[in-house]
């Protein structure tokens, strides 16, 4: 088997009460939820720490079909993109 990549992910919290607006905000508190990606011998240098980018949770199947050089299923338009620069 080839190399291994794990991510781990975490639901958002709920929004505070009187606060509902939270979430109508892609950059807003309620909608950041952290991911970390493990892939020895994939991952740049150990350690490091990404706060600038915006990944979405719609950008993992295309990038884990372009780290895997999986084809893209015919016909599909995926809404988010391919950013594999921003997990390795």
């Amino acid at each position: 088997m080839g190399p291994k990549l794990l991510l781990l992910t975490m639901k958002p919290g709920a929004a505070k009460p009187g606060r509902i607006w939270e979430k109508a905000e892609i950059l807003g508190e309620g909608v950041r939820s952290s991911l970390v990606a493990w892939g020895p011998g994939l991952m740049g240098a150990a350690g490091q720490v990404n706060r600038e980018s915006v990944f979405s949770s719609m950008d993992l199947v295309p990038t884990l079909l372009d780290l895997t050089k999986t084809p893209h299923a015919t016909g599909v338009t995926y809404d988010g993109e391919s950013l594999p620069e921003f997990l390795l």
